[in-house]
């Protein structure tokens, strides 16, 4: 199975992205990789792509919202009003009131804490892991200067090649005040930290 992997992979770097070759896996949704991933039920040594990438001595981005509640009410507001990001900021601007459930905030939010807290300790002394945190990864209309530089270093780049590996990348704000537009947001907050504790003691 890693032979068969190490394959593909070579096959896309020659075909696909010769200079640098890379993969945005997201914990519910693995593309290609879904037959060779494991949802964080059991150890993280029994995850064949954990194990790959470790051994291969892949560098491995971890993309974190700290802020659960702000990325849970981001997820309903974009798909109450229909749209992601349209580059469209009138959808940004749009008012509108929610009030969110519990119920499907703990469906939303436990499983992401759960796999992040899984793909920390999976990671755990591998040294080309990184982790990054949204939103400080944003600067205006392209990748942050500091957080572009970690990257880059990851990446094999000397210090100062950060600017050059990222062009224009703007972001729109599914809602640039989320408390304006959802009732219960402080809610949603003690909620998150609930299941943060829960998570973290578990």
């Amino acid at each position: 199975m890693g032979a068969a992997l190490d394959a593909f992979v070579e096959q896309l770097r020659e075909r696909v992205a010769p200079a640098m070759l890379h993969f945005d896996l997201m914990y519910n949704n693995l593309g290609s990789f879904a037959p060779i991933w494991c949802l964080p039920a059991a150890a993280p040594g029994a995850n064949f792509l954990v194990n790959w990438l470790k051994t291969r001595r892949a560098g491995v981005i971890h993309l974190v919202r700290p802020d659960l509640a702000e990325c849970f009410a981001s997820h309903v507001i974009a798909e109450t009003r229909g749209v992601y990001h349209t580059g469209n900021d009138a959808d940004a601007a749009r008012d509108m009131k929610l009030t969110l459930g519990a119920e499907q905030a703990v469906s939303y939010m436990l499983p992401i804490l759960r796999t992040r807290r899984y793909v920390q300790r999976a990671f755990v002394g591998h040294v080309r892991f990184l982790e990054v945190a949204y939103p400080e990864i944003i600067g205006g209309p392209a990748v942050a200067p500091a957080q572009a530089e970690r990257i880059a270093r990851l990446a094999g780049f000397g210090a100062g090649e950060g600017a050059r590996m990222f062009g224009p990348s703007p972001l729109r704000q599914t809602a640039p005040d989320k408390r304006a537009l959802v009732t219960n947001f402080e809610d949603m907050e003690r909620l998150a930290n609930s299941l943060q504790r829960f998570v973290n003691d578990g």
